[in-house]
């Protein structure tokens, strides 16, 4: 949770100017129309995040499998690709549901003495 966290900030000697969630701001400011951090790696249908959607990374992902046998490219570069695809569904899975949050930001400092 995030008082969890700003606690271990606490108990390795920070003092904590300020703490918010970017995304909230954006709630705030925008309404409805705020894009959540996580909507380009799920499935929409908003032409501008094409590139992440997962109906290209997965196929991208099985050209370069390809490519990589082939040897026109280096066979690490196809797992790079999988292993990111993984990542980013999880990651926004787990923000779709609230879990997570990479806009969560903490001001602090540790005092000199």
């Amino acid at each position: 949770t995030v008082e969890e966290d700003l606690q271990m900030f606490k108990d390795a000697g920070f003092e904590i100017l300020e703490h918010f969630d970017n995304m909230a701001i954006g709630e705030e400011l925008y309404g409805e129309e705020v894009l959540p951090w996580w909507l380009d790696l799920q499935m929409n249908w908003r032409f501008h995040l094409l590139p992440a959607h997962p109906w290209v990374r997965r196929p991208l992902a099985t050209i370069l499998d390809g490519l990589s046998y082939i040897g026109l490219i280096p066979r690490d570069v196809a797992k790079a690709a999988h292993l990111m695809n993984a990542g980013g569904d999880g990651l926004s899975g787990l923000g779709k549901v609230g879990a997570i949050t990479p806009q969560y930001v903490v001001v602090a400092r540790k005092p000199l003495a």
